[in-house]
């Protein structure tokens, strides 16, 4: 260890305020342990046991972080089963896919998967609007089969407005205000917004 002298000019400097309490304590134990043996063995030893013991809290995070991710289905897991899903649907004719998302009882459910298939509508426009339908209408299926998942409303009406956009694109213009009628204000309570 580097062996520094304590000085009257360290402490005035403290006390001016030039130099931080915390550099003086620093120094004042450096310089004892570079001078004694006995208390430089003794703080060696107590930082030795400090290291290898860990606190019961940081024991208790560390178990917790084994038990969450257990607990809890991880993105990357959520994203790869709805990965293997989309991939599963486009093996499949394009006339089969809905039939296969509705007579499905666990799977084609996800938001993940509701997230790829409007993706991929995005992608087809404007170039192939017909496909971007596609994707869409099997985005509202998958959506419409889960009300239970927590971001329902949000996809719902993404996936409507996806549709609607591609029949747009198509220049379907009357079949483009079709899926947005029950978005609308006052089309729940069977009111109509004045025109």
């Amino acid at each position: 260890m580097a062996d520094i002298h304590i000085s009257r000019e360290l402490y005035q400097a403290v006390e001016r305020g030039e130099l931080p309490r915390a550099f003086l304590e620093e120094a004042q134990i450096k310089h004892l342990l570079a001078r004694c043996p006995h208390c430089r063995a003794e703080a060696e030893a107590y930082a030795s046991k400090r290291k290898s013991e860990s606190s019961t809290w940081s024991r208790l995070l560390h178990a917790l972080s084994f038990l969450i991710a257990r607990w809890m289905p991880s993105a990357e897991r959520a994203q790869r089963g709805a990965r293997r899903d989309f991939e599963a649907l486009l093996s499949l004719p394009r006339e089969a896919r809905v039939g296969r998302i509705a007579g499905a009882r666990s799977r084609f459910r996800s938001p993940e998967l509701v997230r790829l298939l409007l993706a991929e509508s995005q992608k087809c426009l404007p170039g192939q609007p017909s496909a971007a339908l596609h994707y869409a209408e099997l985005a509202w299926t998958v959506a419409n089969r889960n009300p239970g998942m927590a971001e329902f409303y949000d996809l719902y009406v993404l996936a409507t407005v996806a549709m609607a956009n591609a029949w747009r694109v198509q220049n379907e213009a009357s079949r483009a205000d079709e899926p947005l009628r029950p978005l609308q204000p006052g089309a729940l309570s069977g009111r109509r917004r004045p025109p």
